[in-house]
């Protein structure tokens, strides 16, 4: 099934979902020695976005920029998933949810 390529309609109709794990990105010589310098959170957006779709991910991260909060996005075929500073997550979903609601209401 085709995904969505409508930025308007991706941006208002995406459900941010905050997952309850914490994740760390890594490289490591030795397994017994990861080293890590952030540990962060998962946001998944939930909105079937077609990987042709173009602006999705910059508006994320631009509205995440204005709040100070990087992103680190990881685009996948039925979803894209941005990771954010753990202590940034509540801002990050804000953020998010005030973009969203940018969004709705210039749909109508």
């Amino acid at each position: 099934m085709a995904g969505i390529e409508d930025l308007k309609i991706l941006l208002s109709s995406m459900k941010p979902e905050l997952d309850s794990r914490e994740f760390v990105f890594c490289t490591f010589d030795n397994p017994l020695s990861i080293r890590f310098d952030t540990v962060y959170k998962l946001i998944s957006l939930t909105v079937h976005s077609s990987l042709n779709a173009v602006g999705l991910t910059a508006a994320i991260a631009t509205k995440l920029a204005s709040k100070d909060i990087s992103a680190n996005v990881v685009a996948a075929y039925y979803h894209d998933h941005i990771f954010v500073q753990k202590e940034k997550a509540g801002p990050a979903m804000e953020a998010i949810m005030e973009l969203q609601a940018e969004s709705f209401s210039c749909r109508e």
